[in-house]
């Protein structure tokens, strides 16, 4: 009799409302359509506590992961990564778990020096180019095996990212192709392939240890549609890297500006992550969900 009621009375709201949905803020507060705040109940749950089950929002909580270029041309952009990490942190919600690893670092002796700051200097056009000032020396040291995961992933936290860059030395080959595989395979592994996650491809060229990225990530999102990779690529036009973007539905930035450098890394990390969950490679047909209101 109770269901034949809850029926009945859905059928009334639904026709009053024009089936209009109620909206739910992510502290789980719950508005009707014409924006007053309202209290409900689904299925024993307060709209507060449903949220919080994650019975709607499980992936909620974005999990990213920067992949970054350490090979010798990217010291100047590593350097600025460290100047700006606090103020790209302060800019991404507190809910986000953020971790960094590397790829093409120095394998053979630590980092040297920190950076001490950036000056601009012109070049013979006259145009104004950033140059970062910093204490260490190049190192051409690092081979087609060297990828390191520098800082965990876990809730964004600028210093734990800053130590992680300054804890390995610039190094001199580009394994693209690694840095991913093991972001994917081992980094990720603890989270669910049902959670959204994101690399930020952080690099001014492309794989130089054999590799092909293209290909890797195109098997990949054959068989995963967890993952979405963005790319920055600094220093360069080349568009040879929209590949992974394209296959995984993500984000392709270019700039070689250091001065955007932080406010491209900053969307990066609040772009949407917009893929597409697939069963047998089939978009899965999501469930809608509607609090009603007694």
């Amino acid at each position: 009799m109770k269901k034949i009621l809850t029926i009945t009375l859905t059928m009334l709201i639904c026709l009053s409302a024009n089936c209009a949905t109620y909206k739910i803020k992510e502290s789980g507060q719950v508005y009707a359509p014409n924006g007053t705040q309202i209290q409900n109940l689904y299925n024993n749950y307060t709209p507060k506590n449903y949220v919080q089950t994650n019975a709607i929002e499980k992936n909620k909580t974005d999990i990213i992961e920067i992949v970054m270029d350490f090979s010798g041309s990217m010291v100047d952009w590593v350097d600025v990564a460290k100047l700006t990490m606090q103020k790209v942190i302060s800019q991404i919600p507190s809910k986000t778990f953020v971790g960094l690893r590397v790829f093409g670092q120095n394998t053979t002796k630590p980092a040297t020096g920190q950076v001490k700051g950036i000056v601009a200097t012109k070049n013979k056009k006259g145009e104004t180019v950033y140059k970062a000032l910093t204490g260490k020396h190049l190192s051409q040291a690092g081979g087609c095996d060297a990828s390191q995961q520098v800082t965990p992933i876990n809730y964004a936290d600028a210093t734990k990212l800053i130590n992680g860059m300054n804890s390995v030395e610039i190094g001199g080959s580009t394994p693209m192709v690694l840095g991913l595989q093991k972001a994917i395979y081992e980094d990720f592994k603890s989270f669910s392939t049902e959670q959204k996650k994101k690399i930020i491809l952080i690099t001014d060229g492309i794989e130089n240890c054999g590799g092909d990225p293209c290909a890797f990530v195109k098997n990949l999102a054959s068989h995963r549609s967890d993952i979405i990779i963005d790319v920055i690529l600094v220093s360069s036009t080349s568009k040879r890297l929209r590949c992974l973007t394209k296959e995984t539905n993500g984000n392709f930035y270019s700039t070689k500006d250091f001065r955007d450098f932080s406010d491209t890394l900053v969307e990066s990390m609040n772009a949407e992550m917009k893929n597409v969950d697939l069963i047998n490679n089939q978009p899965i047909q999501k469930q809608g969900y509607e609090f009603i209101e007694y």
